[in-house]
């Protein structure tokens, strides 16, 4: 502990154990984690008996008996016909790993801020002790589009689009900790359990630790995906071109069609040095025509991420009780009232599935019919792609 005057700091690693981190931890989990990522039934059983299971793991941090598990794997259709592995970590493992992302957001949040809605617009942190960890994502992707048309209206009309493949599955693990380390985000006792347990957590096959990647569906790879990239993301601040990013979407905008070309080879050369690669596939250059054009094309071209984000983001409502301020949940848990939340999260998903499908139909018989509707193939194509959403 470090006193200054009548200033107390508690280090890394006394934040990580303070009751108040493991108490956070658990509403962060609880309420803004991927929903076909959870354990369920383990989500219950903890529950029912939240402070003496949430003193238990935190005892086991501190006394180093806590042993990470690997996680259950179940594998999500790409359009590429590839699958995408999403890990199912257990409810003790979520927690002790949004205990460290707990501490290293605090500590890396003036350094973010540096980049934040400047170049990178994707996970901002929300004011800190919040139980939601990032401010909505709805709010964050308005600004990045903001950006993106306020550059075009400064003369800023070339522009190269591009993302990186499997950006989660590449985070490197030493380079990870060593920018951590590095840049004060956490000490050494933090970083020690960190290191023994982000190999299991990340791990596609069970017995084999792995050395790259962040297990996909949890808030906490979402802040260390976003800091493995935070010293790119300051590097490009000032060059001849612009460089905006959300999350794995990466644009570049520039005057000249050679300047654009140039940013794209920096990028791509420096992103190949920590380990992440382009999609040749989808990286393209062109000149922008118009500003209308660029916000429809927005509107209607959704990556992977945004239709992970959409998806989210019918998780992230408001709790209707605060659990933070009740002494158990075990008679919430017995009667089940702590997961009704859940089964109105349910509810108007199915609702809006239907309302999509309407607007789809629409869409089809528009078209086929040439009834000069306009907006016809627009609105396919926004049913379309967030139908997606509940295959």
């Amino acid at each position: 502990m470090i006193v200054a005057g009548t200033v107390t700091r508690l280090t890394p690693y006394e934040t990580l154990i303070s009751p108040e981190n493991f108490r956070l931890a658990w509403e962060r989990v609880r309420y803004f984690d991927r929903p076909d990522s959870r354990d369920w039934i383990g989500f219950r059983v903890f529950a029912a008996n939240r402070d003496y299971n949430l003193e238990i793991l935190r005892k086991a941090v501190i006394e180093r008996t806590f042993e990470a598990n690997y996680p259950e794997l179940k594998y999500i259709p790409k359009s590429s016909l590839t699958l995408r592995p999403m890990a199912v970590l257990s409810v003790n493992d979520r927690i002790v790993f949004q205990a460290i992302a707990n501490v290293v957001a605090e500590r890396a949040r003036p350094a973010l801020a540096m980049v934040t809605n400047r170049q990178s617009f994707a996970n901002a942190l929300a004011e800190s002790g919040q139980k939601r960890m990032f401010i909505p994502w709805k709010k964050q992707y308005k600004l990045f589009q903001e950006k993106f048309c306020g550059l075009i209206t400064e003369g800023n009309c070339w522009l190269a689009e591009t993302d990186a493949a499997a950006f989660y599955e590449t985070v490197d693990h030493s380079m990870l900790f060593d920018l951590l380390c590095r840049n004060g985000f956490l000490d050494d006792q933090v970083h020690e359990r960190l290191e023994n347990y982000l190999p299991i957590w990340s791990s596609v096959k069970f017995g084999a630790p792995a050395k790259r990647g962040v297990p996909q569906g949890c808030l906490a790879s979402d802040l260390f995906a976003d800091l493995f990239l935070y010293e790119f993301d300051g590097e490009l601040a000032v060059q001849e071109y612009h460089y905006l990013r959300y999350v794995d979407d990466i644009r570049v905008l520039g005057d000249t069609k050679e300047a654009v070309q140039r940013g794209l080879i920096h990028i791509d050369m420096t992103l190949k040095s920590i380990g992440v690669l382009l999609q040749t596939k989808k990286t393209t250059v062109r000149k922008i025509e118009s500003i209308a054009d660029e916000v429809d094309h927005l509107a209607a071209q959704l990556s992977e991420i945004d239709r992970r984000l959409e998806e989210a983001d019918l998780l992230e409502q408001t709790p209707p009780n605060d659990p933070i301020l009740e002494s158990s949940l075990k008679n919430v848990a017995m009667f089940g009232e702590d997961f009704q939340h859940t089964e109105q999260i349910v509810q108007r998903a199915e609702s809006i599935q239907e309302e999509l499908s309407t607007i789809f139909w629409k869409s089809i018989c528009s078209t086929k019919a040439n009834d000069g509707y306009a907006f016809a193939e627009r609105h396919m194509r926004f049913a379309l792609y967030r139908l997606g959403i509940f295959i």
